[in-house]
Formats: structure tokens, sequence, C-alpha cells
């Protein structure tokens, strides 16, 4: 059976989906229709659904976002929607019913952008599921469980974490038991659901790309400080987040892990073409201390490291935020890039030369950008996440005879070979 208590692990509890990423940040007023749907039972009244949806909820949401999303909306009464106990697992069946419910009851669910369908309890393997702009409660609705559906229809997957039993590593699907997206729905929002929503900006965050002191800030509150560092290496992209126990996570006040950092990991979204694959098969999840594993945050003294690439140690716990020493320990050069165009002679009239390349292989720190030019012109930097692939258009040369160099820099700033192709510019 489902465990359904707000304070055990949902574990296997709520069901796996299919996600809409959003096309836009989730701000403003959110605008919700909660039906209250069955086919006969009515085990709790509007007042104690409205308070926790158009309260609780509203109020985690709030807090979670920065002020940046309202829930607000409206709940229907209890509505005659089906003939029977429903199975959990027809979705769009008992979508369609309770939206007609709802729609003889008086309401226009067209005017609102997220629908709450609340019925009595079933056998059921999940007690909740979110996706597109729908969300489905099964007989249970406390304030992070509607957060955490609702999460789902912000694009957010869930919070993993990875374990290591002794048949070998893996991501344990909800496992992570403090972000909103895990098992237990009760804590706010990791600082990678935040930024994925958008609540955290770029200025919000420090992406790091030297050696150095950085400091992260607590993730409950708007801060003038950074709230997350993010590290990218060849292919596991890594976010480091603070918390501290201020409002959802008020329940941590005397727990280690408000005196360390969480690290999360999941692959490199920014790697295109690189051979090297992340151990880490979604994002978000939570790795465990390197030192003791059963500790969930890396604490002042520990280090955390990826061999081969960088070591991150916590130096000290002051005020609400962390101070920790990042360093890169990839000593290993990237491959020189091949170049495949300009070809040994250039002809025709354009005012360019076509500049093609395969990537360099980096399996450290991952190459972070190539240094292209032509004779003694200036170098042109070209950021190896660069979307429309390996490929630029360089000033053509004047006629005659000319070399096009190419050098490879990873983000440790380790420097390939240089590349060289000589041409012939011919009227």
């Amino acid at each position: 059976m489902p465990l359904r208590s707000p304070t055990l692990a949902l574990v296997a509890a709520l069901a796996a989906l299919v996600l809409a990423v959003p096309s836009a940040a989730v701000t403003g007023e959110l605008r919700t229709l909660v039906i209250l749907a069955t086919w006969g039972p009515r085990p709790f009244t509007q007042a104690q659904v409205q308070d926790t949806v158009f309260a609780g909820a509203r109020d985690f949401l709030d807090d979670s976002s920065f002020g940046r999303v309202h829930l607000v909306g409206d709940l229907t009464p209890w509505v005659q929607a089906f003939t029977g106990p429903v199975d959990c697992e027809q979705t769009t069946d008992i979508a369609t019913r309770a939206r007609m419910a709802a729609t003889r009851a008086g309401y226009t669910t067209e005017r609102y952008s997220r629908l709450i369908y609340l019925f009595p309890s079933v056998p059921c393997r999940f007690v909740g599921r979110g996706t597109g702009s729908e969300v489905w409660l099964v007989g249970e609705y406390w304030p992070g469980l509607v957060a955490h559906e609702l999460g789902h229809t912000f694009g957010l997957g869930h919070a993993n974490r990875w374990e290591c039993p002794r048949a070998g590593c893996q991501a344990v699907e909800y496992g992570d038991p403090y972000a909103g997206m895990g098992g237990r729905a009760l804590g706010q929002y990791d600082a990678y659901e935040k930024y994925t929503a958008e609540w955290l900006a770029d200025v919000d965050v420090t992406f790091v790309d030297a050696n150095g002191t950085y400091t992260v800030d607590q993730l409950e509150q708007p801060s003038d400080l950074s709230q997350a560092l993010v590290v990218r290496t060849a292919g596991t992209e890594y976010w480091v987040d603070h918390r501290e126990p201020l409002l959802e996570d008020a329940e941590l006040a005397g727990n280690s892990v408000t005196t360390g950092v969480f690290v999360h990991a999941g692959p490199n979204p920014y790697a295109f073409g690189s051979s090297v694959r992340s151990p880490y098969p979604t994002p978000d999840v939570l790795l465990p201390n390197q030192r003791d594993r059963t500790l969930d945050a890396v604490l002042p003294g520990d280090t955390f490291a990826e061999p081969g690439a960088f070591r991150l140690t916590v130096l000290r716990h002051e005020a609400t935020h962390v101070d920790v020493d990042f360093r890169w320990t990839d000593t290993q050069p990237p491959d020189a890039p091949r170049i495949g165009s300009p070809a040994r002679v250039v002809h025709g009239s354009s005012r360019f030369v076509e500049v093609d390349w395969q990537g360099s292989r980096d399996t450290g720190s991952g190459v972070a950008r190539y240094e292209v030019w032509i004779d003694g012109a200036a170098k042109r930097i070209v950021p190896a996440d660069f979307r429309l692939g390996d490929h630029i258009a360089l000033v053509r040369p004047r006629p005659g005879r000319h070399g096009l160099r190419m050098v490879a820099i990873d983000r440790a700033g380790n420097r390939s070979k240089v590349s060289l192709r000589r041409f012939t510019v011919r009227r």
C-alpha cells in the first residue's frame, strides 16, 4: 500500500510522469480551480481543503518563489462526477468527468491555468500526480504535496538521491528528503529547482570558472549573496546549495546539514558532443558526503571532489552562509581540435572563410572554449557550448597562402596543442 503520511517518505507512492517543460518563467498569479469530485463519499470539508490549498500551499509557493508566484483561485463544493470508485490510473477519464461536473456546477474551467482534481481515497500506487497543467490527488492534500505536484506542472522533475548498496550505485527516485520535489515533499524547492522555474536568475548563482573562495547563502529567502554554485565538468553539472532552518525548512533546526552544503548532480546539458557521460542519469540527484556516506551534506572541514576535475572544501558556516574553497585538479590538456575546413584552396568572392572542426576530447574539467585565428590576426574566442555547433566564419584574408590555427582550452585552463590548417586564397 502507498505510504500516505506526510511525515514519511512517499517512496514509490508518487507515479512517474512525463513533464511539460515550461516555455517561460513561472511567475504571477497561478489561477487554480480545485474540483472536489466524488461518487458519494465526502471525506473532508471544503474549509479544510480551502485552508490547505489557498493558505498552506499558497504560502509554500510564495516563500519558495521569493514572492514571484501567487496561488489564487476557487474551490468547488463536492460534485457528483463518478458512478462509483475510480481507477486512479485512468487520469484522463477522471479529469474529463471532473471538469464536466464542475461545468454543471457553474464553473468555467478554461478560465484557470491549473486544475486540481481531488477525490476520495482508493487503492492506488500514488497519492499525487502532476503533468501539463493538471494535478490529481488521491485522498491526500497536505501543502507540501500540493506544491510538489504543482512543481511538476512547472516542468520540475523529482529530486532523487544517489545511493550505493553493495550491488552498485543508483539514483533513488524521490530519495532527496529535503527538497520539495523529493519524497517527503515538505522542504522548500532546492536551488536547481528554483533556477529551472526562473525564481533564481543568473545573477543569483555563481558559475564557477576559477579557483578561489566562494560564498553560498541560504536558499529560503531573497539574498544579495550568491545562493548556489554551479560547477560543470566534461560530463556532469553540479549544483551546490545551502539550507538554513527558515520558513518551510524550520524543521531542520539543530540538524548538522544546516552547517554545510548539499551537492546535487546530473548530466551537463552543455556538454555538446562530449564523449564523457555523467554517472548520474537525471538532473538534481543529491550526492552523499564522500567522507561519511551516511551524511547528506558536505560539512565544514569536508571535501567533495570529482577525481581528475575539481575539489570543493567547506571552510566555515557563518550567519546564514557557508564559505567554500574551490580548486580545479585537472592537469591534462584536451586533445587538439581536428580542423575540417577551410579547404586547401579557397575560391569565390565571399567576404568570409568558413571554419569547421571536430570538438576536442577532454575527460576532466571539460572543454570551455576554442581560440581560432588566421596568421597574426586577433584571436576569436568560441565557447565550447556554442549552440550553432563547431563552426564559425572568419573574415577572408587577402589572396595568398595563410595559416589557420586553433587551440582548445578546458575549464581548468589547460591548453591543447595547436592545430594548423594551411590554405590558399585565390581570386
